[in-house]
């Protein structure tokens, strides 16, 4: 099996399972919504950590993985069970945090632990569990010993702060049949074979990721997410959402994917700023996401003539045209905070590491900003409330030809809600989106994710096969 190591930073590397760790899911579940699962644990990892990663990794294969892990000089793994990912970049950060602690002891690993006293069988909850690579890298099948926990739990009276073999021990369960446990409880059995402690996950790691429990209301949640919400109106999809906030609240992070248009509103980028080169770019296609479009425009302002506002988020779009016509260049999260309530939404409002901070330092100075920012809302500006994998035809009609276009798609085409509802569609549409704009235009350069892969400022007239 072929493992795509993709490296970030180098004490952690996440990784996500081929194989089915919750057991209900594996049982009740469709193969379509095991997908989806996978599929939001794997967008979490790649968009939601500042670590490496692996993903779709089979357990089989999980050991030499994690000795080459160790060998490469990565301190811990994460792996993660489907339908739970991070939702903050800074979980990396608190999981060192929580290592320089779990340290001070001889520790295995790190999960949600269970340990409900009539069982006398600890289990980790298949979210994630945090393995401590310089003292284990082989997972095996041993038997269940005795074991000690801590008096102090998380919550309730069946999660304890760390559990360690009792000395002396005996066996409770003897060693597994192949299959009859998950991978996760495969380790907590490891650690407790070599002797070593198993700690909780802290607070600080538990506040930056999510799970949606996906072994309740697994009819239900199929039934909903599968549903075609395209055509419904705005109000309908944000009375949709206040259901899910109050029925369903473990499933409030896959129905945000599910309908991003009225849940997640991005003010800044959760990305570094980029750097762009090109130079003679006349017209420019972007979404109404954070401040970095206009890093994609500043080294072409000579030249530049159009800028096409394209998002599905009606409340973005709105936001946009409220920040071209009316922002000075300063003090952007005041000017926010003063105008929020201009747009009528209810949803996140996502501040991510692109900080408004970072995109003035990006600049010499605040003035080169400016007189950039004074050019940028002289060119012509159309803004369109559009869905561009469903009618980029739309978009198409507005690019005036023979120019050189910038197509900034950021990752709109790998965003969880079109493939919920358009599939393989997605990556079709957004082909055939390239393609006819590079029809009409001189050149093209593309910015962002398409078909699986991520381009940076890529001229597609050398690219035939895009």
């Amino acid at each position: 099996m072929e493992i795509k190591l993709i490296i970030r930073e180098k004490e952690i590397c996440h990784i996500s399972l081929r194989d089915v760790v919750c057991k209900d899911v594996e049982e009740q579940a469709s193969d379509d919504y095991i997908g989806l699962l996978k599929t939001l644990t794997d967008i979490g990892i790649s968009l939601g950590t500042n670590g490496s990663y692996v993903l779709q990794v089979g357990a089989n294969h999980l050991g030499d993985l994690l000795r080459s892990l160790k060998h490469f000089g990565f301190k811990v793994a994460v792996i993660w069970a489907e339908g739970s990912w991070s939702d903050d970049p800074d979980i990396d950060k608190e999981i060192l945090k929580s290592v320089k602690e779990w340290d001070k002891e001889e520790w295995g690993a790190a999960g949600h632990i269970l340990d409900r006293p009539l069982y006398k069988e600890p289990k980790f909850h298949h979210q994630c569990v945090v393995l401590n690579l310089r003292k284990l890298t082989e997972i095996i099948e041993c038997p269940l010993w005795e074991h000690d926990s801590s008096n102090e739990h998380m919550h309730d009276d069946y999660t304890p702060m760390w559990i360690k073999v009792r000395s002396p021990a005996k066996i409770v369960k003897h060693t597994a049949r192949n299959g009859e446990i998950n991978v996760f409880d495969k380790i907590l059995r490891t650690c407790l074979e070599n002797k070593l402690t198993v700690f909780n996950l802290d607070y600080n790691i538990r506040g930056k990721k999510v799970c949606v429990y996906p072994e309740d209301d697994i009819k239900w949640t199929e039934e909903k997410v599968f549903a075609n919400l395209d055509q419904l109106p705005q109000d309908q999809l944000v009375r949709i959402m206040s259901d899910v906030r109050i029925n369903y609240p473990d499933k409030i992070a896959m129905f945000e994917f599910k309908i991003q248009s009225v849940t997640n509103l991005y003010i800044t980028n959760t990305e570094t700023v980029p750097h762009v080169v090109d130079n003679d770019l006349q017209v420019a296609v972007c979404p109404c996401s954070g401040l970095h479009q206009f890093k994609f425009i500043q080294p072409s302002l000579d030249v530049m003539e159009k800028v096409i506002w394209a998002d599905y988020s009606p409340y973005a779009v709105k936001w946009m045209e409220i920040l071209v016509h009316e922002w000075n260049g300063k003090d952007f999260h005041t000017f926010f905070d003063n105008n929020k309530d201009r747009l009528n939404y209810d949803g996140s409002v996502i501040n991510g590491h692109g900080t408004w901070e970072k995109f003035l330092e990006s600049f010499e100075n605040e003035d080169e900003w400016l007189i950039a920012w004074a050019k940028i809302r002289n060119l012509e500006h159309q803004f369109i409330d559009v869905n561009l994998v469903n009618d980029y035809n739309k978009v198409v009609e507005l690019i005036p030809a023979n120019k050189n276009v910038l197509l900034q798609c950021s990752n709109i085409f790998l965003y969880e809600s079109n493939y919920f509802n358009r599939g393989p569609l997605t990556a079709v549409n957004s082909i055939d989106y390239v393609k006819q704009v590079r029809n009409i235009s001189n050149k093209v350069i593309f910015n962002g994710d398409i078909n699986g892969s991520y381009y940076d400022m890529i001229n597609t007239n050398r690219l035939k096969w895009i």
